[in-house]
């Protein structure tokens, strides 16, 4: 939470909030020749790091919005990532 909350501005990418790196080009990008889609060996492992990453969101958000189900704070980018709220 408190790394999403830092870098608000930004789109966070899941690869970045798994691996907990500091955004590239103030987007959340990957450093350069990073591959966010998992492929070969690694690519289980990117699929269950998702599937924990949407688990612990869903957790945040049940604590912290009055209606999980229509976010105000945390904001779902389907297939790219998290972004927070600007502002308040």
């Amino acid at each position: 939470m408190h790394f999403i909350l830092r870098h608000r501005r930004n789109l966070m990418r899941h690869l970045l909030l798994i691996e907990g790196g500091e955004p590239q080009g103030g987007e959340g990008e990957p450093p350069a020749g990073q591959n966010t889609h998992g492929e070969g060996d690694n690519a289980k492992n990117t699929t269950t790091d998702n599937q924990i990453l949407r688990v612990n969101m869903a957790n945040i958000r049940r604590k912290i919005e009055e209606n999980p189900g229509q976010p105000k704070y945390i904001f779902t980018e389907v297939g790219v990532g998290y972004r927070m709220r600007e502002g308040d």
